[in-house]
């Protein structure tokens, strides 16, 4: 079953509360689903800066995680786009940091965190230092 996603617009970010599970063999194409929106919603508004709070049960596979990113190139994520990942599954921030260095590494602007403010933050450039983990 997909994500429930929902998306708001904000005036200097985008905002998406995703939730669901992670199923193996559906994490990527679920995922690309939600994306492929926020890219539209992004091109619409010209808004760069994304938030995106993961509220998803499971494990992500760091094939997963590769290839969500590799996904995202394909249907238009752009370097131009700055997004923050709050995961709220403790158990799965780790696979999500994993995402991070993939994309980190193909240029994107990313970066993960456990709570909201610190990504907001971050997102909005109103903390420049490095994160510590």
């Amino acid at each position: 079953m997909p994500y429930d996603a929902e998306i708001r617009t904000f005036e200097d970010y985008i905002r998406a509360q995703v939730t669901g599970t992670r199923l193996p063999g559906r994490a990527v194409a679920d995922a690309d689903v939600v994306g492929e929106k926020i890219v539209e919603l992004c091109r619409e508004t010209g808004i760069r800066n994304v938030l995106v709070v993961l509220d998803l049960a499971g494990r992500l596979s760091a094939i997963d995680a590769y290839e969500m990113v590799s996904s995202a190139e394909q249907y238009g994520w752009s370097r131009d786009f700055r997004l923050a990942f709050v995961d709220l599954n403790a158990e799965s921030l780790q696979d999500v940091y994993f995402t991070e260095t993939v994309a980190v590494n193909r240029a994107f602007s990313v970066s993960v965190f456990d709570n909201e403010e610190e990504a907001k933050n971050w997102l909005l450039g109103q903390d420049s230092e490095p994160k510590a983990r």
